[in-house]
């Protein structure tokens, strides 16, 4: 998914570079597509989308943002 978001960014790395980054994206709980689609937005006002180090310590903001109770099941649920 990275890749697809950055492109010529990412396939310029190194091999190493690469895997480091796919261990910190690994990391990431609850990390979502809309988390990816949020940063690439901010990143491309700031004119950094190409600044992939960058990319992902903002993935590991949004992601921060979320908190326990946003982490529930989709669908009802009944509490008694």
């Amino acid at each position: 998914m990275l890749k697809g978001f950055l492109g010529d960014a990412i396939t310029s790395l190194s091999s190493r570079k690469k895997g480091a980054l796919k261990k910190q994206l690994s990391a990431l709980e609850f990390l979502t597509p809309g988390d990816f689609s949020a940063v690439k937005r901010k990143l491309t006002v700031m004119g950094e989308l190409d600044n992939v180090e960058l990319f992902i310590q903002e993935l590991k903001t949004e992601v921060g943002f979320k908190n326990e109770d946003s982490h529930r099941s989709i669908g009802f649920a009944a509490e008694f």
